[in-house]
């Protein structure tokens, strides 16, 4: 009963939060610290209830190993806050065993597999949806020195990978060969592209058009002193405040990347446990 009402539980969380995060970028500090306190309140009831400490090491586990993977991706910018607190309270509520039929590990394996799509997908919409300037983009990408040097070497590694599939006789290893080989230039030219949609996500902002949470592109000095900029991860209140007091005597434009609305891959990845488990025991 309880673990039905903790998948119950973060079913709801993950699809208000995926609403928020589509809506404006956004997911409340309300709903995840909700799901985490839920969380570790039913793993006690659990530990009580089965006078075991099972419930709560494995609450514990949850928890810890998503709070660690959350400050890992948020401190090297692959994901927002949110993301990385909406993870938190689903490790809470759904607790982990080590054991591959789990749903926190299963879960796991298909947020790898779902955020893999979801954001391929969604690149792709943002290079269509700004096509001009996506075009644009590319081409100044491509005349970058280190981007050209690496389109020209991923062409060298096709031709190398090409010869040495020549003198191979097994069919099967072959083809394995010629088909690392064309992943290279496709990896390489797939890096340019994420590289023109990156900068297609990068508008002007006044700062009363600043919302917490925001990654600005370069530093912004008013009066010779920094106020904000990407090496905080996202600007503070404290510093929006200060922007707006400030462009109340000057005229203030910032950059901004906006990033991409991830939550909901994790509303797919949810979907994709509930429906198929882990993916990895369908072979």
């Amino acid at each position: 009963m309880f673990e039905l009402l903790a998948l119950i539980l973060v079913g709801a969380i993950l699809l208000y939060a995926s609403y928020t995060d589509l809506k404006s970028t956004e997911v409340p500090d309300w709903l995840t610290h909700a799901g985490i306190v839920a969380g570790v309140i039913l793993h006690i009831i659990m530990a009580v209830l089965a006078r075991s400490w099972q419930p709560l090491i494995e609450g514990g586990l949850g928890l810890g190993i998503f709070v660690a993977l959350g400050y890992l991706m948020y401190y090297t910018s692959q994901w927002g806050g949110g993301d990385s607190k909406i993870l938190m309270a689903v490790g809470s509520l759904l607790g982990l065993q080590f054991n591959l039929s789990h749903p926190m590990v299963a879960f796991v394996i298909n947020i790898l597999l779902a955020g893999a799509v979801y954001g391929l997908g969604w690149t792709f919409f943002i290079a269509i949806k700004h096509r001009k300037d996506f075009a644009k983009q590319y081409e100044n990408v491509r005349c970058v020195s280190v981007f050209r040097q690496i389109r020209w070497a991923s062409y060298g590694a096709l031709a190398l990978f090409a010869v040495v599939a020549f003198f191979v006789d097994d069919l099967l290893l072959r083809l394995i060969v010629l088909l690392i080989g064309v992943l290279i230039p496709f990896l390489a030219q797939m890096t340019l592209f994420i590289k023109a949609v990156e900068k297609c996500m990068v508008r002007k902002a006044t700062p009363s058009q600043l919302m917490e949470g925001d990654w600005i592109v370069k530093d912004v000095v008013v009066a010779g002193k920094r106020i904000t900029g990407p090496d905080d991860l996202g600007i503070s209140l404290a510093q929006i405040k200060k922007l707006q007091s400030l462009a109340k005597k000057r005229k203030i434009t910032l950059l901004v990347k906006d990033g991409i609305p991830f939550v909901p891959s994790f509303l797919i990845a949810f979907v994709m446990t509930l429906l198929i488990g882990n993916p990895l025991l369908l072979f």
